[in-house]
This record gives structure tokens, sequence and C-alpha cells, in this order.
């Protein structure tokens, strides 16, 4: 899993080249697919909102470790991050909430799609044609997770933490 996102960090600056905007966030149609099983037994949910990552920020400015100054570059225009986990529910939920999934991101194009073995990481979001940077953009990986960023992820910050990766 962890090849998985590396290359689809490699591949972010790629993606500016072959997207457009669409009109609704698919953010927006990943966050009703949460709130509709969010209270559902086996389902495990993360939400940090606006503040939450207001402090985040302020911690990662606070430090002086490089890595910390490359993740507050990555982070400084996201508003709020949700991970929905539903891999431990019942078989049956599960099966429900993969097609209802399925069945809200089948509406928007991926930006992009990984697989290795019996995994699949499909990304989703909206390109800005201006800047190239990735905005309200949604990763769904297929053994049962949702992971959704409202915001904005600058490309510039992506290149350069891929260049220092090399």
């Amino acid at each position: 899993m962890k090849k998985i996102f590396l290359l689809l960090i490699a591949l972010l600056p790629s993606l500016t080249a072959v997207s457009r905007p669409s009109g609704k966030a698919v953010s927006t149609a990943a966050y009703a697919v949460i709130s509709e099983f969010d209270r559902c037994n086996g389902v495990e949910v993360i939400r940090m909102g606006p503040f939450a990552m207001t402090i985040a920020r302020c911690v990662l400015n606070m430090s002086s470790d490089p890595d910390s100054r490359q993740t507050l570059e990555l982070v400084k225009g996201i508003r709020r991050i949700s991970v929905f986990s539903y891999e431990d529910c019942a078989t049956a939920l599960q099966n429900r909430i993969s097609k209802r999934v399925n069945d809200v991101l089948g509406d928007y194009e991926p930006l992009m799609e990984v697989r290795d073995g019996d995994d699949t990481v499909r990304m989703f979001g909206s390109v800005d044609e201006n800047t190239g940077d990735i905005s309200d953009f949604v990763l769904h990986i297929s053994d049962g997770m949702i992971v959704c960023f409202s915001g904005r992820l600058p490309m510039e910050a992506v290149s350069r933490l891929i260049a220092e990766a090399e």
C-alpha cells in the first residue's frame, strides 16, 4: 500500500495537464456518504475541522524540523480532513457502503487510479487551470477507506517534496 501512495504523490504534477474542474466538488459527495453511514457499527470516522487544522498548522509552524516545514507547505491550504474507514464492519454493511461510494464517485472522473494486486486507490478532485493546484479531493481505497480533503493542495509544494524524496 505504501508503494501506491508514493506513486500517487509522484504522479500528481502530471494531473494538472489532463484534468478539468467539475461543477460540484467531489468532496461534497463523499461527505454525504460519510454522513449517511458514520453511526453504523464497525465504521470509524476521524474529522479535523478548520479549528483543528489551524492548531495543526500552528504546531507545524513552531517546529524547526525540516519535515514539519514540508508538511506545513502541503497542508496550509487544507481547511478540513475526514477519514472514513469501513473495513471492519459486517460484510453486508461493507457491501452496502461500497455500492453507495461507487455510485456517488461514479459520477466523477478519477484524476488517477493505481492498482497493486487486489488494492485499488482512486483519486478524485478539481484542478485549478491557472495554478495547477488540486482542490477538494478524495482518495478512495478499495479495501474500505475514504479520505476527504477540503481546501487546496499546492502543486509547487508537492513538486518540492517529490524532488527532495528522489
